[in-house]
């Protein structure tokens, strides 16, 4: 989190709570989540983010989890 410079550990903190409600919606598997938060975590360490584009950041790595997890995407 040291290199986004608009973002910070709350912001995260925020964007994981919100995909846990996004989860839980869709009724997912617990793997479709946490390959969800290690995807945004691994993108987040690599390229700086806007905050305007954390979400879609977000929502994107659950849709790409949900494709490798889930055997209904």
């Amino acid at each position: 989190m040291d290199t986004q410079p608009e973002i910070n550990e709350k912001m995260r903190a925020i964007l994981v709570d919100w995909l846990i409600e996004v989860h839980n919606k869709f009724e997912l598997m617990p793997e479709t989540l946490y390959l969800t938060i290690n995807i945004v975590d691994r993108f987040l360490s690599v390229k700086t983010v806007p905050r305007r584009e954390l979400q879609l950041v977000g929502i994107s790595a659950m849709l790409m989890a949900s494709k490798y997890e889930e055997i209904w995407a």
